[in-house]
């Protein structure tokens, strides 16, 4: 995950991705979900939370193989 901390653009990079079908979740520190959808991305699965405000936020990343759960700091 880069760039960590940073401003709301996230791009998360794994070769293990490639082309498979991601659900992601986007919680804020209080366990609201700001964001959740799927994707489909070849190595980078870029996600923008920029609109929010600035705090500890945790991405969910979910796969039929894979469960994985990452932290990221906002700031603005």
């Amino acid at each position: 995950i880069f760039t960590n901390p940073g401003n709301g653009t996230i791009s998360i990079t794994d070769p293990g991705f490639n082309g498979k079908q991601i659900r992601y979740t986007v919680l804020n520190s209080t366990g609201t979900v700001v964001r959740k959808g799927t994707e489909k991305p070849a190595e980078v699965l870029n996600l923008d939370i920029s609109d929010q405000s600035s705090g500890i936020y945790f991405i969910m990343l979910e796969t039929p193989l894979f469960r994985k759960t990452l932290k990221y700091l906002l700031l603005k």
